[in-house]
């Protein structure tokens, strides 16, 4: 009998420690070969991801991989630039709680319908929160529909400078931050969500709704919209049609919010860009020019910077010649630009307080490139720029020398910024130490 008690013990010790190692172990589910995703000869010695994939593991796609099972993602996903997943399955993005679910595409993303959902709403509404979340850098397409975020607004979108999407239909109930081109055929519908970033979509169809505890409106900050014939798309708030720019004096403030840095297409711009360009001089200075064959009522130009293509920081303000029918020609530099690759904006704003963003460029600049980290003080994850190098290299430590590295994780989004993941540290100040510099900041 205590030979079987001793058993019981063993047995019992033995499955606490594996359900622990279980819910703390991290793995990478890496593809191997292209092929089917349910192929277990796709994918290297972990095999085929569980469903859902577990909160802190990893898919990362590397080959040609048929989409042939439908996925629900907790951890992170990350298709890598040349691979992609095809297949007429849906893609859920979270749909396990909030906080969780993170799809990362350089490459090429197929399916049919595509879910960036929590199952579980935390309320009231809370906008800081944007997981689940997609960052797309490459294609992305869906068959059908492609939803972002539910009733508590959870949920965000980012397509960056460089990226597409395509879809049936697109619904946002949470956060879309659209810096390129999204194209719709079948209509698109803001319900309670927000829509910013200054990109384009191409779309027949328009309509705000409001959503959500409290309810909020369909809001709509910076974008511009047209149909593939470059008109006005079809414009509803709350199922009344509302043409532009009726739709700017919202005669219903509760279903709707369309700023003035919003534009459909179909109405005569107040300013026609002919040219847009930046260069970097001597390393020290981007001179950047614009030309105008036109200009209806302008006041200002603003020439704005960034690192990441979305957070802007303001250069100069340029005066206008006002309205003109004749081409006229403006100039300014920024005297100190920053290191690595960094974004120029161009910015057009009416004598009524209009404004019309203008295509984004963007310069190299590498001579003498320094350690930059951003944003600081960070939340989930923090972004280190400067010149290349090997994660292996990095080390973080708390202010009483603790290593935190381990608990970190860390991610190239291209070859001179690393995304430092926080979210397994407790909030404080932390020293980053690469082989030449010591770093400062802040997780909150």
């Amino acid at each position: 009998m205590k030979q079987v008690y001793k058993m019981i013990t063993r047995i019992l010790i033995f499955n606490f420690l594996l359900s622990t190692f279980s819910s703390t172990a991290q793995i990478s589910y890496t593809t191997v070969a292209n092929g089917p995703w349910s192929s277990a000869a796709s994918w290297s010695v972990f095999g085929v991801p569980p469903n859902p994939l577990p909160f802190g593991d990893t898919i990362v796609i590397n080959n040609t991989i048929v989409y042939d099972v439908t996925q629900r993602v907790l951890g992170t996903m990350i298709v890598s630039l040349g691979a992609s997943i095809s297949g007429a399955n849906d893609l859920f993005i979270g749909a396990g709680g909030t906080n969780m679910g993170e799809l990362i595409n350089y490459g090429d993303v197929t399916v049919t319908n595509l879910y960036i959902i929590p199952d579980d709403c935390l309320m009231p509404y809370a906008p800081v929160d944007p997981y689940p979340v997609v960052n797309n850098f490459g294609t992305i397409t869906a068959t059908n529909e492609i939803e972002v975020g539910q009733t508590c607004g959870s949920g965000s979108l980012y397509n960056f400078p460089g990226g597409t999407i395509s879809a049936v239909e697109l619904e946002v109930e949470g956060y879309l931050c659209n810096q390129d081109s999204i194209f719709v055929t079948g209509g698109m519908e803001i319900e309670g969500g927000t829509v910013d970033c200054c990109g384009y979509i191409e779309t027949p169809s328009v309509e705000f709704e409001q959503n959500g505890l409290p309810d909020r409106p369909g809001t709509s900050l910076c974008q511009t919209y047209c149909t593939s014939i470059n008109t006005t798309p079809f414009l509803e708030i709350d199922g009344n049609v509302v043409p532009d720019p009726i739709i700017y004096t919202n005669p219903f403030p509760d279903h709707a919010f369309v700023d003035t840095n919003t534009i459909f297409c179909g109405t005569a711009l107040p300013v026609q860009l002919v040219a847009f360009s930046s260069v970097l001089i001597n390393h020290k200075l981007v001179n950047l020019e614009w030309s105008t064959a036109s200009e209806i009522h302008n006041d200002y130009f603003t020439i704005e910077r960034s690192l990441n293509g979305r957070d802007w920081e303001f250069v100069a303000d340029v005066e206008s010649v006002g309205t003109t029918i004749n081409s006229s020609y403006y100039e300014t530099s920024d005297i100190r630009p920053y290191y690595g690759i960094s974004y120029y904006r161009l910015t057009q704003t009416d004598i009524d307080g209009r404004k019309e963003h203008f295509d984004i460029r963007s310069i190299e600049n590498n001579a003498g490139m320094e350690f930059n980290l951003y944003p600081n003080p960070a939340k989930l994850s923090i972004y280190l720029r400067g010149p290349k190098q090997d994660v292996n290299e990095l080390r973080v430590y708390s202010l009483i020398g603790n290593d935190v590295t381990s608990e970190l994780s860390f991610e190239f989004i291209d070859v001179n910024t690393i995304r430092i993941d926080l979210r397994n540290v407790t909030d404080g100040v932390y020293l980053l130490r690469t082989p030449t510099e010591t770093l400062r900041f802040i997780k909150e």
